[in-house]
């Protein structure tokens, strides 16, 4: 990819299944903000620029990130993806490529976001992924030669295309200039009366004649957080992820399901952890340390 990469995170969600005061984005996993674990990931793409679209909790949600360095753009009503994203096109310049994220999918892999980059093209490319239960995703359509013709929601898909397990995550790639011509074509003739953003997809292919793909190859890293029960898979993820990782360095986890990471930390050799240790903010162990079951470590 040659053309600056703009970046826009879809963060306006209100969040009403989780029954709290907190916007959806504040969240938490591992200890911080499920919108501050994406920034880090976007911000390690090295773009042009971020633009996160807000709307519920505007303020909370920019006071908790402050120290990201983004543009805030907010949305007053929520008319689906496809109005979210026309908000934030007014600050992306012409000669740029779009890569669009959801707020509330915190664990999305850097590496999986730099091989969408550096292995499609624009005009339009997308990330998808197989679910065994695809119930309430946007299907995959493809022609008999396997070739994306459009995204069908699943309020508006009819029985064989429930069957379909290829699914939209909502991740795409877009050309800026291309993008703007897209979302302006834009109506919400549709079950839920909204502008969705796959709709784009069948504009594309009518002019480019393919749109490419990107086949996540875990799932897993590409699940979102509507309700506490998802809120939990979302952090037993990131605990095994954080587990995983300690191990790789060389610490010995007696039991990876029984470890907490809320933070950041940093080891030496023969490190051992025991069971039902918790690991908040800034943590160093030095040479040789052996942590206690039970045991908590603050800072």
């Amino acid at each position: 990819m040659i053309k600056p990469l703009h970046i826009v995170i879809l963060a306006a969600g209100e969040g009403t299944r989780m029954k709290s005061s907190k916007p959806k984005m504040l969240q938490t996993v591992g200890g911080r903000p499920m919108l501050a674990h994406l920034l880090d990931t976007a911000v390690s793409l090295e773009p042009e620029a971020v633009h996160v679209v807000i709307g519920s909790g505007a303020d909370r949600v920019k006071e908790a990130c402050a120290e990201y360095p983004v543009t805030w753009v907010h949305q007053e009503e929520r008319k689906g993806t496809g109005h979210a994203v026309m908000q934030a096109m007014p600050g992306i310049p012409e000669g740029t490529v779009v890569l669009v994220l959801l707020g509330d999918h915190p664990l999305i892999p850097a590496s999986l976001l730099r091989k969408m980059i550096e292995e499609t093209e624009p005009p339009l490319a997308m990330l998808t992924m197989e679910l065994d239960d695809p119930h309430g995703y946007g299907r995959i359509l493809r022609d008999p030669g396997g070739h994306i013709i459009g995204v069908i929601e699943h309020h508006d898909a009819g029985p064989d295309q429930h069957e379909i397990r290829e699914v939209n995550t909502g991740i795409i790639m877009a050309d800026a200039d291309r993008l703007r011509v897209w979302l302006d074509r834009l109506d919400c003739n549709n079950a839920k009366q909204e502008y969705y953003l796959p709709d784009i997809f069948s504009m594309a292919r009518s002019e480019s004649g393919e749109v490419q793909a990107v086949l996540a190859p875990d799932f897993h890293d590409l699940q979102g957080a509507n309700d506490r029960v998802q809120l939990a898979a979302l952090e037993k993820r990131y605990q095994q992820r954080m587990a995983s990782q300690l191990m790789e360095s060389g610490v010995q986890v007696l039991d990876p399901d029984r470890l907490d990471v809320r933070g950041t930390v940093t080891t030496g050799l023969d490190v051992c952890l025991d069971i039902n240790v918790i690991l908040q903010g800034e943590i160093r162990l030095g040479d040789g340390v052996t942590v206690g079951a039970g045991v908590v470590l603050t800072d």
